[in-house]
């Protein structure tokens, strides 16, 4: 099944209904939506009226979210608000009027219907990195990390145990971040703090010497 997310009003609320009706909800912010740079998902989006829901949909569209969008308004929508919605970029709109079934029977259809996610959650040892939700967890506590960061330890997390030179690790980070290959080090410090958090450690970047870094997993 695809990932679902619920975010805006009323979150809490609709997550125990879709939690309680056999789906895997997770809450997720406006602006984290905006990260998932991916088709292969749907969201639930909770809003008062229509202006709000159009405007949000608009923005979330502009700054290219291509999921699925479920709009659910807690108030009537007359048909020329509906047809908005629709141009906006929703997929489903669902008002005050329509019966908590037609939700859930919305729902699991784009969740069934629409195939398995682009890529998978990856975890080593006590490292989990979402590509879809943009987010690490590390010993299952959230690691807040900037974009260039989290792009490094995506790649690193590709091909743990395995020595990166410092140019290959450079490559996925826009050339305009770095006067050197050695700026690299400073990302690598940043990254080994996070990784460091939590006690106990399962992951740690080594240095291979004269080569670059290496994501290391002794959980194996």
């Amino acid at each position: 099944m695809l990932p679902l997310y619920v975010s805006g009003l009323l979150v809490d609320q609709v997550v125990r209904l879709l939690k309680a009706n056999g789906l895997k909800p997770v809450p997720i912010s406006l602006s984290e939506m905006t990260r998932l740079h991916t088709n292969a998902c749907v969201t639930v989006l909770s809003v008062t009226d229509s202006s709000e829901a159009i405007c949000e949909v608009d923005a979330l569209r502009e700054r290219n979210y291509a999921g699925k969008l479920v709009v659910l308004v807690s108030s009537h929508l007359r048909e020329n608000d509906l047809c908005n919605l629709y141009r906006a970029g929703t997929d489903h709109c669902i008002t005050s009027g329509d019966s908590i079934d037609l939700l859930l029977a919305v729902v699991w259809s784009f969740v069934r219907r629409y195939g398995e996610r682009d890529e998978d959650s990856v975890t080593i040892g006590d490292v989990t990195l979402d590509p879809v939700a943009h987010r690490v967890t590390v010993n299952d506590q959230t690691a807040h990390l900037t974009h260039s960061e989290f792009t490094l330890l995506k790649l690193m997390m590709k091909y743990p145990n395995k020595p990166l030179t410092r140019e290959q690790l450079r490559q996925v980070i826009p050339r305009a971040q770095f006067n050197n290959p050695r700026d690299v080090d400073g990302y690598i410090a940043r990254l080994r703090k996070v990784l460091g958090r939590g006690g106990v450690r399962q992951t740690w970047i080594r240095t291979i010497s004269g080569v670059g870094y290496e994501l290391t997993d002794t959980s194996r």
